[in-house]
């Protein structure tokens, strides 16, 4: 990543960035840091062949190259179902990156401001760790107590909520027996082929509706084309996270994984689907089932 080949260009900065860790007792995953990577210690009398072996040798050089940040690491966590991410506020600049992991054990690198502890369970307690470190290249670090919330999945009653735009029905007797979305038909976008592609979620054919994001990292459903040229398109407020063409979507139900993490609070969620414009057939048709939050 760019923020690690970065750091690993600063020697002194792998120095202390290693003792101010094992300083306040944690453990520093070694997936960050390969054995193949080299090493060159700009400190006399200390050698090692690559990063693996300069960690092991750090661990017995406890020095007075540790400095804990003066600034604030705001993060808000987000446990969910199966993940438990730290969204970094870092409108002041203060941080350049963050790891993140379980029981002091910093083994996740985030990224765009997001670090995520994957695999863990629904309605557990777990201490989630997090470490930043700042423009100074000095640490914080934030123990937090924390409860994995449940997974919700869409109800009838949740979908009939919702906002739709075109064709849209909501659908039973599905695979699992869980509602879903059925959206049919072609949508006026052929004036807009050269907007963004958040202009095409505006004005597609689709399912909408203000959520707060803030207990849910994932979401997971099932889709497929019902007739062509069904499409499938999922955002969250101007953000198109996927886009799957009808000549790639399946006839049959195919499961999508979605990464919602960084959304904080209320957000607009659109399920899309059909056809962009009038040269697609108007019994075009995208079908959803078993939508997920995790």
């Amino acid at each position: 990543m760019k923020v690690v080949k970065r750091i690993f260009k600063n020697n002194i900065f792998i120095f202390t960035f290693t003792i101010l860790v094992l300083s306040i007792g944690t453990t520093f995953a070694y997936s960050v840091f390969a054995e193949n990577v080299g090493f060159s210690s700009t400190h006399p009398g200390w050698s090692a062949p690559d990063v693996k072996e300069a960690i092991d040798d750090l661990r017995y050089k406890i020095t007075d190259k540790c400095y804990m940040s003066t600034y604030d690491l705001k993060v808000t966590p987000k446990p969910s179902a199966s993940m438990i991410s730290f969204v970094l506020d870092n409108s002041d600049e203060n941080f350049i990156y963050i790891y993140c992991g379980l029981n002091g054990n910093f083994q996740y690198e985030s990224g765009d401001g997001v670090c995520k502890i994957p695999n863990v369970e629904p309605n557990m307690s777990y201490v989630a760790s997090v470490i930043g470190v700042d423009k100074d290249m000095n640490l914080k670090r934030r123990d937090i107590l924390v409860k994995t919330n449940p997974s919700f999945i869409f109800t009838t009653d949740f979908l009939n909520s919702g906002s739709t735009q075109g064709s849209v029905v909501v659908t039973s007797g599905n695979p699992d027996g869980t509602p879903g979305l059925s959206i049919t038909g072609t949508s006026d976008l052929y004036n807009y082929q050269n907007q963004p592609r958040s202009v095409y979620l505006a004005h597609y054919r689709k399912w909408y509706k203000d959520i707060d994001l803030s207990n849910f990292n994932v979401l997971t459903f099932y889709a497929r084309k019902g007739a062509n040229h069904g499409n499938v398109m999922m955002g969250v407020d101007d953000d198109e996270l996927l886009y799957v063409n009808y000549s790639v979507l399946d006839t049959n139900w195919i499961k999508y994984e979605i990464d919602i993490a960084k959304y904080i609070g209320v957000h607009k969620l659109t399920l899309a689907g059909g056809y962009s414009d009038y040269t697609g057939y108007a019994s075009s048709n995208t079908q959803y089932y078993h939508i997920e939050f995790r």
